[in-house]
C-alpha cells in the first residue's frame, strides 16, 4: 500500500483468489494511506477458469460474499468452485471483468476459439449489463500481448468496453523469488520442476502509470476505464453496527430483572428490597453501561446458551474479563464474587471496548453446545471466526526448504532444533541465542540462502483455519458480510474473518471453549455416583486442610493450573494456606510478573521474610492486597493512573503499548518518560524508587492475568486438587481418559496414582469400559487408550459384551468382525490375558480363529450359542510356542496403550543403574543441600519460559518409579544439555541438589540421553510358522 500511495494511485483493488478474508485489514490500510479501497475477488469457476468480480456497492459486496459461500459449499474450503448458474441472480452491485489469461474468454481467444469467446462475452454482458468489461493484461508471457489486442477487438465488435489491468502479486520485482517459492509450496513441487502454477516470469509487480502506458498506450480508453471503475466503486466495508440477535422483548428490562433476581440468590443474606448500597450501586452502574452501549441482547443470548447446556447436564464455567462483571456473576455465568474482590467493571466493558465472555465446557460435550447454537439461531447466522496460521521459523524452513529440493533429513534436523517461537526472520540469529543450535553454527553459512528466503516470507499467511472457540451469532446472514466455508468439524461453518476483523464489522465473539479438565471432572463424578451418590463438585469446601497440605508439598500432579513445574516449585516456597494465595499463584507464573521480578518479592513479603510495603504511598490502594507487588494485569493500569495522573483509558493504552515498545526497542525511552511524569506528579518520589516501580510494570510487555480470570482458574484448580486428594482413583481415571491434557501423560498419571496407593489394573476385554474407571483404590484402564481402536469399535465391543461376557477369542471374533490390526493390538496389549494368558499363542492361532469365526457367522452360529468345546480348542495356544518374555509384554503394552499398569519402565533398569551410582528420584528428594547426585528417568515437558535477565533457562521434570523431580538447567550447562532435554524421551542427569524451604530442585550439570528400548513400529500382518518378535533387553551400552 505504501508503494501504491507513493505512485499517487487514487484507488486500488484487492482481488485475492476466492477470498475476501483480508477485506477489513486492506480497507484500514488503504484509509491510512489515503487510497480508495476496492474490494473484489478472482473467483474460480466450476470449469476451473477465473473470473474477476469487484464490489461496486455495499449490496454488491454482499452478493460477492454469497457467491464465494456457494463456491465453498460446492467445491470445499480448499478447492472452491462457483457455478456459472449462480451469477445471474447475484450480479447486482458487482462489476465483472473477464479475468486473466486463465479466464474463460481469454482462454478461448488464446486457442483461437473466437466464436466461443464471443458467445461467452455476450452471455456475461447480458448478466452484468454495462458493468462487464473485457480485461486486458500483458505480463510479457507468450501470447499475452496478442490475446490483449484480440480481446480489445472482440469488445469493439460486440460493444463491450475493455479495461487494462495489472496482474499484481507483489509490490516490487525483487519479491519474485519469494512468490515463486510460495507457488511451488502450494503446488507441491520444487524449483527444479516445471508446473503451470509457477509464474512464467517476474513481471507481476505493481506498475506505475508510465509503465502501464508503455504496455497499453495503444488502447488509451482501456487505461481510462480503470479510473472510471474506481470512481464507480464505493467503500463497501460493512460498518461496525452490532449484529447480535435481538431479544424478543425489552432486553434491558429483562436483563435488569434477571440481575436483581440473581443478586438475591447469590447474596443470600440480603433481600431484593434491602440490597447493600455497594451491591445496588454496582449493579446499577453495570446495567447502565451495558444498556447504553447496546449489549443487553448479547448477554441474554449467552445466558440462554449456558442455561440450555446446564439443563443437559453440561457443566459451564465463565472466565476471562467476564469474571469482572457483577451482572455475569448474578446471572450464574461466572463464580467470581466481584463485590468481595472489588474488581473493575471497565476491564469487561466500557465505551470503545467490546464485551468478551469466555465460557468453558467439557471438551467431550462442547460439540453439543455448538449444535444447539446452530439449531437455535440458524446455520446461515452462526459461524466460527477464522485464524490465519502464519510463517514462523519451523514451517518456513520445512516449506521453503522442500521447495528448494534440499535434503529432507537436513530440513528435519533444522526444524526440530528450532524453537517453535523463533520468528522466520530471526533464524540466523537463533544460532547465537539458542543453546541447542550453538554447536551447529556451521549450518548458518551452509543454509544462508534458505534462511534469507525464509525471512522474506516471515509473517505471511500459510493457511486459514478455524478458531478453537470463537463463535459469532448474528441476526443477519453472515454470508452477506464475509463468506462462510465448511469446517473440518462439520457442525459450524467458518466465517472467513479473524476475531479482530469480526469485531470491526460489528460481530461480538462468544467463546465456547473446550476444557478437557471439565470432561475429566464429569468422568470422575460419574464414577463417584456409584460409591458417593451425594457428592457434588460445586459444593466442595474451599478450606480443606488436606488439599492445601498436598498443594504445599509440591505434589499437585494433575490439578488444573497447579501441576506445572513452575507452579509446583512456587507452591513449596509460598506454602498457600487459603484461597487468595491460590489466586495469586495462578497469576504469578505468567510472563508479566516473572519479567517484572515479582514472584520472589511476593513470596518473601507473603511469608514475612521481607516488608510488605508499597514503593510509594500513592500505590497503597492499588497494591495493598498483593503485598506491594504488581500481580494482576489491572494493577498495571492502576499504577499508571496513580503515578502519572492519567485517565483510565490512557492507562490502558500505556499498558498495551508496552508490547509495542518492546518490539520497537523503545522500552527504555518509555521508562524514562514514565519516571519523568511520575516525579512531576509526586515531588517526593525518589529516582531510585520511580525506577523500581517502572521495572515492575516493564515486565508486563509480556501478558498476564486479570484478577477475576485468575480467581476463576484458581477455583477450578483447587476443586480438582481436592478431588485428587479425597477421590484419587476416580479423579486420576478421569484425567487419564481425557488425554492429551495438562502437563503429564497417562503413564505418568498412572505412576502417580500408584505412588498414592491406587492399584492400576490392565486392559481386560470383559472388564474395561471405553474410559478408565476409578473405584475406591483401583483404576481399570479403558479401551480408548488402545492405539488404532476406533470409537465405533469400542461401542460395538461394549454392546456385544452387554449381551454376554466374552468366553474366548473365538467367541469375540464370531460376535464382532473387528479389523485384524485392532484384534492384534487387543491381544498384544493384554486385553485377552484373563481368558488366554499366552499372547504369542493367540497371535499364532489368530488366522485359524478368524476363519472359524467366519464359518460361525456364515452358518448363523452367532444367533445361537457357540459350540464352546470347539471354541476352547481353537483358542488354546499351541504348547510348543514360547510366549513373550515379561519385558516384551511390558513394551508391547506400553507402546500400544501408552500406559504400563503393573510397574514403571525405569524399574526394569534400577539394578543396573544403582550399580553405576544412579539413585532414585525419592532418594534425591532426601539428599543434602549441595550434594551432587546422578538420576535417570523419563523426561517431562522441557520448556524455556521468559526470564527477567533474558538469559536462557530450561525447566523440566524427571520421572522414575519413585517420584518426580524438578530440574533447572542454566549457565554453562545450558549449551551442553539443552539438545538432550529437547530431543530425548528419557535422560540421565548429574546435578546438584538445591534445597529451598521444603522444596528440592536439581541444578543440572551434565545430561545424556537414556535410550529406552522400543519395539518395531509395525506388527507383521501375517505370522510365520514360528512367530518371533524382536527380543529387546537393556544392555551395558544402553545404561552407560
Amino acid at each position: 500500500m505504501r508503494a501504491a500511495a507513493s505512485m499517487g494511485m487514487p484507488g486500488i483493488a484487492m482481488t485475492d483468489h476466492d477470498h475476501v478474508s483480508a477485506a477489513v485489514k486492506f480497507t484500514q490500510c488503504c484509509r491510512q494511506y489515503g487510497v480508495k479501497p476496492i474490494l473484489g475477488a478472482e473467483v474460480t469457476m466450476e470449469d476451473g477458469t477465473h473470473l474477476t468480480l469487484l464490489a461496486e456497492t455495499r449490496a454488491g459486496y454482499a452478493n460477492l460474499c454469497r457467491l464465494l459461500t456457494s463456491a465453498y459449499a460446492d467445491g470445499g474450503r480448499l478447492t472452491p468452485r462457483l457455478r456459472w448458474s449462480h451469477l445471474p441472480g447475484l450480479s447486482s452491485g458487482l462489476i465483472c471483468l473477464s479475468g486473466c489469461i486463465k479466464g474463460r474468454i481469454a482462454g478461448h481467444v488464446a486457442r483461437h476459439e473466437y466464436d466461443a469467446a464471443k458467445a461467452m462475452a455476450q452471455r456475461l454482458a447480458g448478466w452484468f449489463g454495462g458493468a462487464f468489461y473485457l480485461e486486458l493484461q500483458d505480463d510479457r508471457t507468450p501470447d499475452s500481448a496478442r490475446v490483449a489486442r484480440e480481446l480489445a477487438m472482440l469488445g469493439d465488435a460486440i460493444g463491450v468496453p475493455s479495461v487494462a489491468t495489472n496482474n499484481v502479486h507483489y509490490a516490487a520485482s525483487a519479491a519474485f523469488a519469494a512468490h515463486d517459492l510460495l507457488r511451488c509450496v502450494r503446488a507441491g513441487v520444487t524449483v527444479r520442476d516445471i508446473h503451470p502454477e509457477r509464474p512464467f516470469n517476474n513481471q507481476r509487480w505493481l506498475k506505475n502509470t508510465r509503465e502501464m502506458q508503455d504496455l497499453f498506450g495503444w488502447r488509451p480508453d482501456a487505461l481510462a476505464n480503470t479510473v472510471r471503475i474506481a470512481d464507480h466503486c464505493e467503500d463497501v466495508l460493512p460498518g461496525g453496527a452490532d449484529i447480535t440477535p435481538r431479544f424478543d422483548g425489552d432486553a434491558a428490562r429483562e436483563l435488569r430483572r434477571l440481575a436483581y433476581e440473581g443478586a438475591k440468590r447469590r447474596y443470600r443474606t440480603i433481600t431484593a428490597q434491602a440490597l447493600s448500597p455497594t451491591l445496588r450501586g454496582r449493579l446499577e452502574h453495570e446495567l447502565s453501561v451495558i444498556t447504553t452501549l447496546g449489549y443487553a441482547d448479547y448477554i441474554l443470548m449467552v445466558r440462554d446458551v449456558v442455561r440450555w447446556a446446564r439443563a443437559q447436564g453440561i457443566r459451564a464455567t465463565g472466565r476471562g474479563s467476564a469474571a469482572d462483571c457483577c451482572v455475569a456473576y448474578c446471572l450464574d455465568l461466572t463464580d467470581v464474587d466481584v463485590i468481595a474482590r472489588n474488581l473493575p467493571f471497565a476491564r469487561f466493558l466500557k465505551p470503545g471496548k467490546t464485551p468478551d465472555i469466555d465460557m468453558d465446557f467439557p471438551s467431550s460435550r462442547r460439540d453439543e453446545v455448538f449444535e444447539h447454537v446452530v439449531t437455535t439461531y440458524g446455520e446461515e447466522n452462526t459461524g466460527v471466526v477464522c485464524t490465519f496460521h502464519t510463517y514462523w521459523a519451523r514451517s518456513a524452513v520445512r516449506d521453503i526448504g522442500k521447495a528448494l529440493a534440499l535434503p529432507a533429513d537436513a530440513l528435519s534436523f533444522l526444524a526440530s532444533h528450532l524453537s517453535h517461537f523463533v520468528h522466520a526472520s530471526e533464524i540466523g540469529s537463533a544460532f547465537d541465542t539458542y543453546a541447542e543450535l550453538r554447536p551447529h553454527k556451521a549450518l548458518r553459512e551452509q543454509f544462508q540462502i534458505l534462511f534469507t528466503l525464509c525471512a522474506s516470507i516471515a509473517g505471511f499467511p500459510r493457511h486459514m483455519g478455524s478458531h478453537s472457540s470463537g463463535v459469532v451469532i448474528s441476526r443477519v446472514p453472515l454470508a452477506t458480510i464475509a463468506p462462510l466455508t465448511p469446517s473440518a468439524r462439520g457442525i459450524t461453518q467458518i466465517w472467513t474473518l479473524d476475531k479482530d476483523d469480526a469485531e470491526t464489522v460489528g460481530a461480538i465473539k462468544f467463546d465456547i471453549l473446550a476444557l478437557r479438565m471439565l470432561s475429566a471432572v464429569a468422568d470422575a463424578e460419574d464414577d463417584l455416583r456409584e460409591s458417593h451418590p451425594d457428592f457434588r463438585y460445586d459444593d466442595i469446601p474451599i478450606d480443606d486442610t488436606a488439599t492445601y497440605n498436598m498443594i504445599q508439598s509440591g505434589k499437585a500432579i494433575g490439578a488444573f493450573q497447579f501441576e506445572s513445574a513452575a507452579q509446583l516449585a512456587l507452591a513449596v516456597t509460598l506454602q498457600p494456606t487459603h484461597f487468595e494465595d491460590l489466586v495469586a499463584s495462578v497469576a504469578l507464573i505468567r510472563p508479566g510478573p516473572v519479567r517484572g521480578n515479582v514472584v520472589n518479592r511476593f513470596v518473601a513479603a507473603r511469608n514475612g521474610y521481607a516488608r510488605a510495603d508499597v514503593l510509594h504511598t500513592a500505590l497503597e490502594t492499588a497494591l495493598a492486597k498483593t503485598y506491594g507487588c504488581v500481580v494482576f494485569q489491572e494493577q498495571v493500569n492502576d499504577v499508571f493512573q496513580a503515578m502519572t495522573g492519567c485517565s483510565e483509558a490512557d492507562a490502558d493504552a500505556m499498558r498495551k503499548a508496552l508490547t509495542k515498545h518492546t518490539k520497537e526497542g523503545t522500552l527504555d525511552q518509555a521508562g524514562m518518560e514514565f519516571i519523568a511524569r511520575a516525579r512531576a506528579r509526586h515531588p517526593d518520589l525518589r529516582p531510585k524508587t520511580a525506577y523500581m516501580i517502572w521495572k515492575q510494570i516493564e515486565g508486563w510487555a509480556g501478558y498476564g492475568f486479570i484478577e477475576g480470570h485468575a480467581a476463576a482458574f484458581a477455583l477450578t484448580g483447587y476443586r480438582t486438587a481436592y478431588l485428587s486428594v479425597h477421590h484419587t482413583a476416580e479423579f486420576f481415571a478421569g484425567i487419564m481418559s481425557e488425554q492429551p491434557m495438562g502437563f503429564y501423560s497417562a503413564n505418568t498419571l498412572a505412576a502417580e496414582a500408584r505412588r498414592r496407593g491406587v492399584r492400576v489394573l490392565p486392559l481386560d476385554i470383559n472388564e474395561s469400559g471405553d474410559k478408565c474407571h476409578g473405584d475406591g483404590d483401583e483404576i481399570r484402564l479403558g479401551l480408548r487408550l488402545l492405539s488404532d481402536l476406533r470409537a465405533d469399535d469400542i461401542a460395538a465391543i461394549l454392546a456385544a459384551r452387554d449381551r454376554a461376557p466374552f468366553a474366548s477369542l473365538l467367541d469375540f471374533c464370531a460376535r464382532l468382525p473387528l479389523r485384524r490390526d485392532a484384534l492384534e493390538n487387543l491381544i498384544l496389549a493384554g486385553a485377552f490375558d484373563a481368558l488366554h494368558s499366552e499372547r504369542r499363542g493367540l497371535l499364532w492361532a489368530l488366522d485359524q480363529t478368524i476363519g472359524a469365526a467366519l464359518s460361525y457367522r456364515a452358518t448363523g452360529g452367532v444367533q445361537r450359542e457357540l459350540a464352546l468345546g470347539d471354541a476352547a480348542r481353537l483358542a488354546t495356544p499351541c504348547s510348543d510356542i514360547d510366549d513373550f518374555s515379561e519385558w516384551e509384554r511390558f513394551l508391547w503394552t506400553w507402546r500400544l496403550t501408552g500406559v504400563t499398569a503393573e510397574c514403571h519402565v525405569m524399574s526394569h533398569f534400577r539394578e543396573r543403574l544403582a550399580a553405576r551410582g544412579f539413585i532414585t528420584a525419592s532418594q534425591a528428594q532426601e539428599a543434602n543441600d549441595g550434594a551432587v547426585v546422578r538420576v535417570a528417568g523419563i523426561n517431562i515437558r522441557p520448556h524455556r519460559p521468559p526470564t527477567r535477565s533474558g538469559k536462557p533457562v530450561l525447566f523440566s521434570s524427571l520421572e522414575d518409579e519413585t517420584d518426580i523431580l524438578q530440574l533447572i538447567t542454566f549457565g554453562e550447562a545450558i549449551d551442553r544439555c539443552t539438545s538432550v532435554f529437547l530431543l530425548s524421551q528419557a535422560v540421565m542427569v548429574e546435578a546438584r541438589v538445591q534445597r529451598k524451604g521444603k522444596g528440592v530442585t536439581l541444578i543440572v550439570q551434565r545430561a545424556a540421553p537414556f535410550r529406552v528400548p522400543r519395539l518395531a513400529q509395525e506388527v507383521s500382518q501375517g505370522y510365520p510358522a514360528r512367530p518371533t518378535l524382536p527380543v529387546i533387553a537393556p544392555t551395558e551400552y544402553q545404561v552407560k
